[in-house]
Formats: structure tokens, C-alpha cells, sequence
């Protein structure tokens, strides 16, 4: 008979520790180095797809060298935009615009006196961007003339009216005004609270229809109220359109001298409301 002895012993358990402890460092090693070569190749093809944007020629159409416009509208055009590149603008420093890639911009409706044109560009599948601005003055207005102002209103999400002032320029002689309102329904027609009442007269309001409104002013005897530069006439509460975007309001503008002549060469320059 033969007899085997088997004799058996306990497992090393340090060395079965280190073995997983080795085989753990090793997964988190390899999830490291996995983790960094994916953010290098990330960041290769972000600098692939992503240049370094040049700054564009930005050019004013009608601008004269000392950056003054002439007129109340302009045509921006930028020059070295890729297609890949889209960019928005704000006028002013009020609301930027939506992203666009047409090199050719207009902006129209714009106040006489100092602006300020910012362009901010980005490539379309990304968030980097860079910012251009461009101040110019313009000097729109005839030496004669009747507008509304400010010529762009931009109305909140919970306002429908807006208040607009009638403008006169250099009608020192003037003696009576015929003004005729369109596009919009006109709520009230009042004098600025600013304004001293005591030298025009309202003749007359009367609302044509829902959209055409016509005002008198007559000048009181012994005042001159157009006598300065620029001045206030009327403020007038304007009611937007509720189904468009966008209202335009006309002007039309008959002033008379005291000798109740017409003036021949008077400017006049309606508005615009914008729904935000």
C-alpha cells in the first residue's frame, strides 16, 4: 500500500493584494493616457478647423475722412470673411443682432450725432470670438427740416407703445405746421413736460383713420419757439402694430412763415419700431 501525503498551504495574501493593486494602477493608467491622447487630438483639430481670425477691412460706404455720414443710412462691407465665419452687430451698445455670414450689412433709420459699430465674428461651429468697433458721427439732417426722433425705437417684450418726439431744425420764421402722421395708430399727441406750453397752440388732432393722424400747431403772437437750432415740438404716443415686426411711420410736414408761404427746402424724415 502506498500512501501519499499531500500537504497544503494557505494562500500568500499580500502577494494577491499587490496583484490587484498593480492591475488597478495599470486601468487607471491606461484610462490616463487614453484621456490625454483624446483631448491632443481634440485640441489638433480644434486648431485645425479654427485658425487665428485677421482682422477684416471694415469700409463705410459714403464716410468722409474725418468718419462723418452724410446721410441717416449705411452699407458695411467686411472684406477677408471666410465661409466659415458669421458674425452679429449691435449699434450703439443696444441690441446685438442675430448671427449672420453676409459680408454686405445696411442700417438704416439712424439719429444725426456720434455712433458706435461693434462686429463680433465667430466661426459657425465654434464660441470664439473677437470684437471690432467703429465710431462714426452722422450729419444727416438739411439746415431746414422736420423729423421724428429717435428714427429707431426698439420695443421690450411687454410694451407695445412708444413715445416719439416731433423735431423741428432752423425754422426760426416759422408761423403755423401741418404734420400728418401714418403707419401706425397715434394714442396721444401731447406737449413735452419739459416744454413750456405758452408759445404754440394745438389748432388741431384729428385721426383720419386707424393709422393717419393730423396735427395743427399755430405759434402764439409775439413768441418764436423755433427759433434755436434743434428743438422739441410734440411728443407722441405711438401704438405699435400687434401683428408685425416691424412699424413704419410716415411724415409728411407743411410749415408756413409768417408771411404764410411754404418753406420751399424743408426736410422730412419719418421713424421705425422695432419688436424686440
Amino acid at each position: 500500500m502506498v500512501i501519499m501525503k499531500i500537504s497544503m498551504s494557505k494562500p500568500d495574501t499580500a502577494t494577491s493584494d499587490r496583484s490587484r493593486n498593480n492591475t488597478r494602477i495599470g486601468r487607471q493608467v491606461h484610462q490616463s493616457l487614453a484621456a490625454g491622447l483624446l483631448l491632443l487630438l481634440s485640441t489638433l483639430f480644434c486648431m485645425r478647423e479654427q485658425p487665428v481670425i485677421q482682422p477684416p477691412e471694415i469700409t463705410i460706404s459714403g464716410m468722409d475722412k474725418s468718419d462723418t455720414l452724410s446721410c441717416d443710412s449705411l452699407t458695411v462691407t467686411l472684406e477677408g470673411i471666410s465661409d466659415d465665419v458669421e458674425y452679429r452687430y449691435r449699434l450703439d451698445s443696444i441690441v446685438w443682432s442675430e448671427y449672420i455670414d453676409d459680408p454686405d450689412l445696411r442700417i438704416a433709420y439712424l439719429d444725426d450725432g456720434m455712433h458706435i459699430l461693434e462686429i463680433t465674428y465667430r466661426y459657425k461651429r465654434h464660441d470664439y470670438t473677437t470684437v471690432y468697433t467703429r465710431e462714426f458721427y452722422v450729419n444727416g439732417l438739411k439746415p431746414a427740416a422736420v423729423y421724428l426722433f429717435p428714427q429707431k425705437s426698439v420695443l421690450t417684450d411687454s410694451s407695445d407703445t412708444a413715445t416719439i418726439q416731433v423735431m423741428i431744425k432752423n425754422l426760426s420764421a416759422c408761423d403755423r405746421l401741418h404734420l400728418a402722421v401714418s403707419g401706425a395708430v397715434i394714442d396721444s399727441v401731447y406737449f413735452p413736460e419739459e416744454e413750456a406750453n405758452d408759445s404754440l397752440l394745438i389748432f388741431s388732432s384729428d385721426s383720419i383713420s386707424d393709422t393717419v393722424t393730423t396735427i395743427d400747431l399755430l405759434v402764439r403772437p409775439g413768441y418764436t419757439p423755433f427759433s434755436g437750432e434743434v428743438a422739441t415740438v410734440l411728443a407722441l404716443r405711438v401704438i405699435a402694430d400687434s401683428e408685425r415686426d416691424t412699424t413704419f411711420l410716415s411724415l409728411e410736414s407743411t410749415a408756413r412763415d409768417t408771411d404764410n408761404v411754404d418753406f420751399d427746402s424743408m426736410q422730412v424724415r419719418g421713424a421705425v419700431i422695432l419688436k424686440n
